[in-house]
C-alpha cells in the first residue's frame, strides 16, 4: 500500500480522494459492503481508534497557538462508516473559558481574521469624553483562504487515512474468516 499514490485533486475538494481512481478502495467498499453487520462494525470502530488520533497529531503539528490547540486539535474526530471516513474537527458546542464556544471561532481559528479595530466613544469616572480604538482580533493570525491547521493537515492526512481504512478492512476480515464468523 505504501508505494500506490491515492489522486487527491478533484476540483473544489481539493484533499479528497475519488474511489473511481483507487482500485483497493472499490475493493475496500465491496468488502464492506459483503460483511455481516457486526464485523462491518468492528472495522468502523478500529478504523476510528486508529485514525482519531493520528488525524490530532497531524493537526498539533500544524498548530502554533494555544486557541488552535483548543479549537481545532482537541474537537478532531474520525467518524467511520461502511461507505465513507470523515476527518472533523471544531464541530462541538463545548464552550471556552472566555465563554465563546469552539464553534463560534473555528472558521477565525483556522482561517484567520483580518484587523478588527473597534472605535467607540467612551466616557470616564470624572465624565470626560475620549475615543477608544481596540483590536478585536488580536488573537487571530492574518487572514488566508488555505486553512492554517485542519485544511494543512488533511492535504497530507487523507492518503494515510486512506490506506489505514484498506488495511484495517482487510485485518479485520482476515480475523473474522479466521474465527469463523463468515
Amino acid at each position: 500500500m505504501a508505494s500506490h499514490r491515492y489522486d487527491t485533486s478533484h476540483g473544489a475538494n481539493r484533499g479528497a480522494i475519488s474511489v473511481l481512481t483507487s482500485t483497493e478502495l472499490q475493493l475496500t467498499l465491496a468488502t464492506l459492503k459483503g460483511l455481516p453487520s457486526e464485523v462491518r462494525s468492528q472495522v468502523n470502530k478500529s478504523t476510528k481508534l486508529l485514525t482519531t488520533s493520528e488525524w490530532q497529531q497531524e493537526m498539533a503539528g500544524n498548530a502554533h497557538t494555544r486557541l488552535e490547540s483548543l479549537v481545532l486539535v482537541n474537537t478532531g474526530r474520525v467518524r467511520a462508516t461502511g461507505r465513507n471516513l470523515t476527518l472533523v474537527s471544531g464541530a462541538s458546542a463545548k464552550k471556552l473559558a472566555g465563554g465563546a464556544t469552539v464553534r463560534d471561532l473555528v472558521r477565525a481559528t483556522e482561517f484567520g481574521a483580518g484587523p478588527g479595530k473597534s472605535t467607540y466613544r467612551s466616557v470616564s469616572k470624572r465624565g470626560k469624553a475620549y475615543t477608544v480604538t481596540r483590536n478585536t482580533r488580536a488573537q487571530f493570525r492574518p487572514h488566508t483562504s488555505n486553512g492554517y491547521v485542519v485544511y494543512q493537515a488533511a492535504r497530507t492526512f487523507i492518503p494515510r487515512a486512506a490506506s489505514l481504512w484498506v488495511q484495517t478492512t482487510m485485518r479485520t476480515t482476515y480475523e473474522a474468516f479466521e474465527k469463523g464468523a463468515l
